[in-house]
């Protein structure tokens, strides 16, 4: 029969130090971890609202444009749409070449209006011709 000395057991067994030790390392991992993993899903939440508007905003410059309405200043929501908490807001500014505007369309959360997507473009106006044969612009 082998005789066990405490020398012996002590080598072979943790001590409580060490044990408390690895858990607190385990617990800062895990911490660590669920934060990272917070991040990502705070992240993903904004691409999910910034790949939304950015749809809209495309949907409401395409409407404008087949409505002939982007020569004007104009706002709304997407109440049409069936969609809530979005806001859009167009203004048009003039360039230096004649007929040509600045188009700028914003989409904007309602609830937190520093997230916003902007498209910008530049929208030709052809002179309107009178009955005289006189072009206006």
């Amino acid at each position: 029969m082998t005789c066990l000395t405490s020398a012996n057991r002590r080598r072979r067994a943790f001590s409580l130090i060490e044990a408390l030790v690895s858990v607190v390392l385990a617990g800062v991992g895990i911490v660590a971890t669920m934060g990272g993993l917070s991040a990502i899903a705070h992240a993903e939440s904004d691409a999910e609202d910034r790949e939304t508007m950015q749809q809209l905003a495309v949907m409401e410059w395409d409407e404008q444009n087949a409505a002939a309405t982007l020569d004007t200043a104009s706002s709304g929501d997407f109440s049409e749409f069936h969609v809530t908490g979005y806001t859009w807001a167009t203004t048009v500014d003039s360039t230096s070449t004649t007929n040509l505007d600045h188009i700028t369309l914003v989409v904007s959360k309602t609830d937190d209006s520093s997230t916003s997507i902007q498209l910008d473009s530049v929208v030709y106006s052809p002179p309107t011709t009178t009955a005289t044969g006189t072009a206006t612009p």
